[in-house]
């Protein structure tokens, strides 16, 4: 969803950008030509709108088929996996195996450390926001991630979530006391 909007905004933006360009040359023709010529500045117009169609098209296309399911739907593996590829991880963190099974969702996941903070610095920004979005969803009561030794497992129950107006999370504390394994 946020993918979307973004590249509507930045199509929008270049469009803007684009229209307001054509414009002002539209207009320099118009001042320093015959009537005759007018015609010829109209088609390239109704060409950008064709353009402009065309592109909106595309972009919607590529969204028809958005595995992330709309908030507060009941969701399946290959969600589960987009939200955690999308919403979650890193650029060079790795989701390794997913499934839900029993209303658990298990998966594995390879994070990377991110400068000069540690690995489960990085899973437990993992954990955070993928538990952030799959709250959003039903179909699943415990939530656990395997970040591979030395780093550790985080698992938690839906009914553990804290919602303080902001929407429901995992509390932080508990996440890093898993990773610690306290």
């Amino acid at each position: 969803m946020k993918l979307k909007m973004l590249v509507l905004l930045l199509l929008s933006s270049m469009m803007l950008v684009a229209c307001g360009g054509n414009e002002k040359e539209q207009n320099d023709e118009v001042v320093n030509t015959p009537i005759v010529k007018e015609e010829e500045t109209v088609k390239p117009k109704v060409d950008e709108i064709k353009e402009e169609e065309i592109e909106e098209d595309l972009i919607l296309d590529l969204f028809e088929d958005d595995p992330v399911p709309e908030k507060g739907g009941i969701i399946n593996t290959d969600q589960i996996k987009a939200i955690i590829e999308y919403h979650a991880l890193g650029a060079d963190d790795k989701l390794i195996d997913v499934s839900l099974h029993n209303g658990e969702i298990t998966a594995t996941v390879e994070v990377v450390a991110l400068n000069s903070l540690p690995a489960s610095m990085s899973a437990e920004m993992v954990y955070s926001r993928s538990g952030d979005e799959l709250l959003l969803h039903e179909g699943w009561d415990v939530l656990t991630i395997k970040f591979g030794e030395g780093i550790g497992t985080v698992s938690m129950n839906r009914s553990q979530q804290k919602d303080e107006g902001v929407g429901p999370y995992f509390p932080t504390v508990e996440i890093i006391n898993q990773l610690e394994g306290k």
